[in-house]
């Protein structure tokens, strides 16, 4: 992923400035406690195994560590460029929207072959009606 999360980073800066002032080491569980985000979100985040992470998470921990020291969103989030994943800037062609009468002979072929299931209650002369409208698709 091009994206990381340095707070094995922060945590151990945040560390070194306790030590400094005397305070016992700042534990996950102690952080989770102090700053209001969740243990396993921390866990995640801490080991790298995070595929997402929320504003507010982001709010939280940012608030948390400026009572130590200085930091923003640069110090927290890292992103790297990955050249293999390098998009072209033209755009792709895509299908043409198909006319709504040529759409109906698809909801027809659904009826026939059960796709709504068996609770889809059709009666003779709406199947008759589609049995119409499938060969009039066809001839259009």
């Amino acid at each position: 992923m091009t994206i990381s999360c340095k707070l094995r980073l922060l945590l151990a800066r945040a560390n070194v400035e306790r030590a400094r002032l005397g305070e016992p080491a700042l534990s996950l569980r102690r952080l989770a406690d102090e700053s209001r985000v969740s243990l396993s979100v921390l866990a995640a985040l801490h080991t790298g195994k995070s595929q997402r992470i929320d504003y507010m998470t982001i709010d939280h921990l940012l608030t948390y560590f400026n009572r130590y020291f200085q930091v923003t969103t640069d110090d927290l989030l890292n992103w790297e460029f990955a050249p293999e994943r390098d998009l072209p800037l033209t755009y792709p062609d895509y299908p043409k929207r198909v006319p709504r009468r040529h759409r109906m002979h698809d909801h027809f072929d659904f009826l026939a072959r059960g796709y709504y299931g068996s609770s889809y209650k059709i009666t003779a002369k709406k199947l008759i009606n589609y049995v119409r409208l499938a060969a009039w698709c066809r001839d259009v």
